[in-house]
């Protein structure tokens, strides 16, 4: 029985005449041929460490790896910034209503434009 590296090498050349060597899948499939051909030792994508469904990789050591697990450092830096955030938000809050109050549109009696007349909602 052959195996499917011999019947792909056979089949290479059919897909080639059909497609043509340009051909993206045909392209693929020559190199991985040519992947499958050199020695272990030479290969890296089959050195490489393959995971199965349901596994997985060890744990990165790498401060900056954003997978890698919480630890109470992370989680107080995280309150931090949850307090820092609320406090940014109520002072653009208090700084929006400042704002607003003293808009000369706000005041009883004067229109958009700030000058004194009749307010367009009451009439």
């Amino acid at each position: 029985m052959a195996s499917q590296l011999e019947l792909l090498k056979a089949k290479l050349p059919k897909l080639e005449a059909e497609f043509g060597a340009g051909n993206p899948y045909v392209q693929g499939l020559k190199m991985r041929l040519a992947m499958l051909e050199k020695p272990r030792s030479e290969n890296p994508m089959d050195n490489s460490t393959r995971l199965s469904v349901g596994m997985r990789a060890a744990p990165s050591t790498d401060q900056d790896d954003p997978n890698r697990p919480e630890t109470e450092e992370d989680g107080l830096r995280a309150g931090a910034l949850r307090l820092l955030k609320a406090r940014h938000q109520s002072q653009a809050i208090r700084d929006r209503t400042l704002e607003l109050s003293r808009s000369p549109s706000n005041t009883p009696g004067t229109t958009a434009s700030g000058s004194p007349g009749k307010d367009p909602s009451q009439t």
